[in-house]
């Protein structure tokens, strides 16, 4: 079976991300490398990720929930995704579920599970990235007295490592929201780096760089030169408005409808904080999360209350690919009251209003 996925070339930085997705040429999928600021693939050719979270896979907390949410087919999801034109899907892997060889209602397991979703992506075309979150595993490694995230880490890479289209793992994502220390969340990471690639040097491998506190990218990481390491980085505009005392002035500018003024500022924003060290110290970069919701459930003073959408969410997405910037968006379909699910949930096809603008940032 033949698997595919839109290259793309490197445009300026002027070019917009739709206008970006809309040049691709079709190719099979084959193993990914890192080189400079882009991923490329075993031609030498750039591609640009555009794509999703899936996190269905990881939805609940294992000591109160006795399944996972399995009421997601990834048959019809993956189909979708296809025909929206998404490139990545990045699916959450819960340890405690994994390890403990959890079955859901059906009695599928959640090994299974997670090989189904990955069988399903990858034959329509569409790389995944599989992972764990920080969360899981904050007191061990604040104690230093468990190595049981390693042999998960070892587990998934030798699991998938025969197929392409796994072309990545990401390691505790938010770990800059625990309480380990900076410098162990640096050194476990980049152990976690150094144990994948000696089991599979193609992985691509995504580190946390956030800072604690929104203060933007860790310059620690622009002296990590080992290769195939992707540096992430979150935003939810929402957090800008309300986690800073007084607002943002560019969150200010949103809510007070002042857009032009308000994009100059997130521009800036953005850049100070992340976009400038991958244009200029040219390392691998990615927004590998994001969120945006359409307030349809809030109202001002909420929690989540995103002033100003959809125009942020239009700015943000214009950003992006101005500075080559792969990205994924969170969710597909969330149960909370954040409404950053792309599509209706329960329902496959009909998009939810972030997911149409989602959807005009995807290649045709």
């Amino acid at each position: 079976m033949s698997l595919s996925i839109v290259i793309f070339p490197i445009l300026s930085a002027s070019t917009s991300l739709k206008t970006i997705a809309s040049k691709g040429t079709i190719v099979s999928l084959s193993w990914l490398h890192t080189d400079g600021k882009f991923i490329k693939d075993e031609y030498n050719r750039t591609i640009h990720f555009v794509g999703a979270t899936e996190a269905q896979t990881a939805w609940g907390n294992p000591a109160t929930y006795p399944y996972w949410r399995h009421e997601a087919d990834p048959k019809p999801m993956a189909q979708r995704m296809k025909e929206l034109g998404v490139k990545w899907i990045r699916i959450c892997v819960t340890y405690t579920y994994w390890i403990n060889q959890s079955k859901d209602g059906t009695g599928k397991s959640y090994k299974d599970w997670i090989d189904e979703y990955v069988r399903e992506f990858t034959t329509k075309g569409i790389y995944c990235m599989v992972g764990c979150m920080g969360h899981e595993f904050s007191s061990d490694l604040v104690n230093d007295n468990s190595t049981d995230w390693l042999n998960f880490l070892r587990e998934l890479a030798n699991r998938y490592i025969s197929n392409p289209g796994m072309c990545g793992i990401y390691v505790f994502n938010e770990i800059h929201l625990t309480k380990i220390p900076v410098e162990k969340q640096r050194a476990y990471q980049l152990q976690a780096a150094q144990e994948l690639h000696s089991i599979n040097p193609h992985l691509l491998v995504v580190v946390t760089t956030d800072r604690t506190g929104n203060r933007g990218f860790d310059p620690w990481w622009l002296n990590q030169t080992q290769p195939n390491i992707v540096c992430s980085w979150h935003q939810y505009p929402w957090q800008d408005y309300y986690y800073s005392d007084p607002p943002c002035p560019h969150a200010q500018a949103y809510a007070e409808g002042n857009y032009t003024l308000a994009r100059q500022l997130y521009e800036s924003y953005l850049y100070d904080r992340f976009l400038k060290y991958s244009e200029e110290y040219d390392i691998c970069m990615m927004c590998e999360e994001f969120g945006f919701n359409d307030n349809s459930t809030l109202k001002p003073g909420d929690k989540y209350w995103n002033p100003g959408w959809p125009q942020i969410q239009r700015d943000f997405m214009d950003f992006l690919g101005k500075y080559d910037h792969s990205w994924n968006q969170y969710c597909w379909w969330i149960y909370d009251g954040a409404n950053y699910g792309l599509a209706n949930l329960g329902d496959y096809y009909t998009l939810s209003p972030v997911g149409k603008i989602f959807a005009q940032y995807l290649a045709p």
